[in-house]
């Protein structure tokens, strides 16, 4: 630390200079306490070498002071064990630039460590709101149709899942495996990645659903119900459909699709209609899905 002080002096010499880096940099090495990324607030100084000769006495740019006293602030923390466990507390900190306050909330480390993988991933991107979300905010209203489902949950653990436990659960645990459904067309491949995972095929025990249930079956109202209430009875953790294309590739008698106009509206009859009656039921079984917490893909054979 005196070393580091010592170098803000504005006019170093080029031995002055040269020794106080590789006292540094012996000390730090000495210690085996720093990494790369510690040195790397030295650029600033480093490009200040080159930029003079080496023999004449030159001034420290604003940036190398700023980089020499963030070197001494962060020296203490090179001593710091970092590679700990998560706490079980969140922590807060107002970022205006008038005021200042530090407070915390007691939250289970998986939640603690999925939101600070997150805010490490996507915090400095994140964008602000957009209009439409912004509207919601000031009306009291969340945009995520789960909120409402975690608002009186204790412990964010799910128990019985035998692949860990749920950062966020939008379902409340439950006491048997978590189970996956694969609709109208099951394959193996996608059988065995959730077996492997952990997962158990959740029968379909409901007799308003056949053995075989293929995509057109959908248009039942008796088989949307027994979907609907399978979805929302807990026992499917993710869920996979298979939905082929039919119509709504734009191609031989059904060329009446089109951008403008996807859903054909000027001749909604015949398989035209079936086929948006498919999509709209399966559009909808898809946001029970995510309502309930449940994890889904769609894949076009």
């Amino acid at each position: 630390m005196i070393t580091l002080l010592h170098s803000y002096a504005p006019d170093l010499s080029l031995r002055h200079r040269i020794g106080v880096l590789m006292r540094v940099t012996c000390i730090v090495a000495r210690k085996g306490c720093c990494s790369a990324p510690a040195l790397a607030v030295l650029q600033s100084v480093l490009a200040d070498v080159r930029r003079t000769p080496r023999d004449v006495i030159f001034q420290l740019e604003r940036d190398s002071v700023n980089e020499l006293f963030a070197l001494c602030a962060l020296a203490p923390l090179l001593q710091t064990d970092w590679r700990v466990d998560y706490p079980n507390l969140l922590f807060c900190m107002d970022a205006s630039p008038t005021g200042a306050g530090l407070c915390a909330a007691a939250l289970p480390r998986d939640v603690v460590k999925e939101l600070w993988r997150y805010s490490e991933q996507k915090g400095f991107y994140t964008k602000l709101l957009e209009p439409a979300s912004a509207i919601l905010a000031a009306a009291g209203l969340d945009e995520d149709p789960g909120v409402g489902l975690v608002e009186d949950l204790g412990d964010a653990n799910v128990a019985g899942l035998s692949f860990g436990s749920e950062p966020l659960p939008l379902k409340r645990p439950l006491s048997t495996t978590g189970g996956f459904l694969h609709l109208f067309l099951p394959g193996s491949t996608w059988d065995q990645a959730h077996e492997a995972a952990g997962l158990a095929a959740v029968p379909l025990t409901d007799p308003r659903l056949p053995n075989e249930l293929h995509f057109t079956a959908l248009s039942s109202d008796a088989v949307f119900h027994g979907l609907r209430d399978l979805i929302t009875s807990g026992a499917v953790f993710d869920l996979h459909v298979s939905a082929p294309a039919l119509s709504f590739l734009p191609r031989g008698r059904f060329k009446a699709r089109s951008e403008a106009d996807p859903s054909a509206a000027c001749r909604d009859s015949g398989d035209l209609a079936l086929h948006n009656q498919l999509a709209r039921r399966l559009c909808f079984l898809l946001c029970i899905a995510a309502s309930c917490g449940v994890y889904f893909s769609v894949a076009q054979p």
